[in-house]
């Protein structure tokens, strides 16, 4: 059985157009190779819109405290996908305090249950 492998990179939107390419390769058909890649940036606002798209593909997403002109497009985005209410979500992302963002994906809670969470971490 392959080892699985992580991919970090940080503040991914200094990446040329070739090394996005490359992302949205592993992005795509990385789960075939035991790749997996972990993205972070604090903003979305250099990324045209069939990048953003792409950016919506992995299955478990962290959103930390996004700058105001971000906010209205991560609440969209967190609703569509779970069913809360957008203006709710909005005013949780900018209340954000340091190190807690809003977690949407799977996650095994209890029985399994598929929900947005807000989540702490200490740096």
């Amino acid at each position: 059985m392959k080892t699985p492998l992580w991919i970090v990179c940080d503040e991914f939107q200094a990446i040329d157009s070739y090394g996005f390419q490359q992302l949205e390769k592993i992005l795509r058909e990385g789960r075939k190779f035991k790749t997996s890649l972990i993205l972070s940036t604090q903003t979305l606002a250099g990324f045209d819109n069939d990048e953003k798209r792409l950016l919506q593909l992995p299955s478990t997403k962290l959103y930390f405290r996004p700058v105001s002109k971000d906010a209205e497009a991560w609440s969209r985005s967190i609703s569509e996908e779970t069913g809360l209410e957008e203006e709710k979500i909005r005013n949780l992302l900018l209340t954000l305090d340091r190190g807690s963002c809003v977690a949407v994906g799977s996650f095994q809670i209890a029985e399994g249950k598929t929900k947005a969470l807000k989540m702490h971490f200490h740096i």
